[in-house]
C-alpha cells in the first residue's frame, strides 16, 4: 500500500514504532508524562513503593526512547530521600539494578 503512493516501505520494527508513534501519541501527552516523572520524588513513599512507581514511569516513558542508563540512574538517586540517597553513593552504586536491589 505504501509502495502505491511512493512512500518508502518500512523495514524495521524502529521505524514503525517511530511512524507509530508520531501518528497516534500527540506530543502533548509525552510532554505532560515526562513533567510528571520530572516532579516524582520519594517523598513519604516507602522505598518499595518508590521503586515500583519510578519503575513504571522508566517503562512508560522509554517506550517514547531511552535515555542513558546513567541519565535514568542518577534521576532515581536524586529523587531518594537523603538516607538512601547518602547510602547509594557510600556503596557506589551506578546500576539501576543494584540499587533496587539494596532498596
Amino acid at each position: 500500500m505504501r509502495a502505491s503512493r511512493a512512500k518508502k516501505l518500512i523495514e524495521t520494527w524502529s521505524i514503525m514504532k517511530d511512524k507509530l508513534t508520531d501518528k497516534y501519541v500527540p506530543t502533548s501527552y509525552l510532554d505532560c508524562l515526562l513533567d510528571e516523572w520530572r516532579r516524582f520524588t520519594q517523598c513519604t513513599n516507602s522505598a518499595k513503593d518508590y521503586v515500583a512507581q519510578f519503575d513504571e514511569f522508566l517503562i512508560r516513558c522509554s517506550t517514547f526512547g531511552t535515555k542513558n542508563s546513567t541519565q535514568i540512574f542518577s534521576r532515581f538517586r536524586a529523587d531518594l530521600i537523603e538516607k538512601l540517597r547518602t547510602e547509594l553513593l557510600a556503596q557506589g552504586f551506578i546500576e539501576l539494578e543494584k540499587a533496587y536491589a539494596l532498596i
